[in-house]
């Protein structure tokens, strides 16, 4: 008697025509298309509210804080909270902290030093949006605001994933509102056009997918 052994077999499959896979790859470009002009929208979405405090990161580019002069006004918000961590060497030479730069970016454009509140961090090696906002939250605790109102104020596409990640940390008792400006480094319409535009955009695009659908929050050591 004769044994047949194998680790193969044979099967049918069924695979596309010619017709069903220039019908695949036209409703892939459809798809492809309608993301790019869409995605980016999408993540920079601007939604303020009236009052509160308005939250920047103190890394931002100068021009962010000329914006946030007019944010602030225009909101009639009581205090803005500036983040961030330690200065990288060989930048911002004299300063400790994005905060510390923040700070003095905002008092040489004449801004109510009382208005001020500087909310500086440790070395952050991930999460970085993530522990600010419970550095924000801490703040919060023992401040006396009027309106439950956070506007967070960030740049481009990080804007939805900022105000995901807050809305995390601190909580529904408060109305997040998320003002996004333009990335002057690349176009906007046409980001993909760009590598930094490209890299920026699909990257922030997965950043938030996994925020909303893989990140935990985690109570992390604050200090500041």
């Amino acid at each position: 008697m004769q044994l047949s052994f194998s680790i193969f077999q044979r099967k049918n499959i069924w695979v596309p025509t010619w017709k069903g896979w220039v019908l695949f790859i036209f409703l892939l470009l459809i798809l492809l298309t309608l993301l790019k002009v869409t995605v980016y929208s999408y993540l920079a979405t601007n939604e303020p509210y009236k009052n509160g405090v308005l939250v920047i990161e103190g890394s931002l580019p100068d021009y962010a804080f000329d914006s946030a002069m007019i944010v602030f006004n225009n909101l009639k918000c009581e205090k803005i909270l500036i983040t961030g961590g330690p200065v990288p060497m060989g930048t911002y030479s004299g300063f400790q902290t994005y905060v510390d730069v923040g700070v003095v970016k905002l008092n040489q454009l004449g801004f109510d030093p009382e208005k001020i509140v500087a909310l500086p961090s440790k070395k952050i090696l991930r999460d970085r949006t993530y522990s600010n906002a419970l550095i924000v939250n801490k703040w919060l605790k023992t401040a006396s605001i009027q309106n439950h109102t956070i506007n967070i104020l960030t740049i481009g596409p990080h804007a939805r994933r900022s105000k995901l990640l807050y809305t995390k940390a601190i909580g529904a008792e408060y109305q997040f509102g998320i003002i996004s400006l333009d990335d002057l480094s690349y176009d906007q319409n046409k980001w993909w056009k760009s590598s930094i535009g490209f890299r920026t955009v699909v990257g922030e695009a997965l950043a938030y997918l996994y925020v909303k659908c893989f990140f935990i929050p985690r109570m992390y050591v604050i200090e500041n």
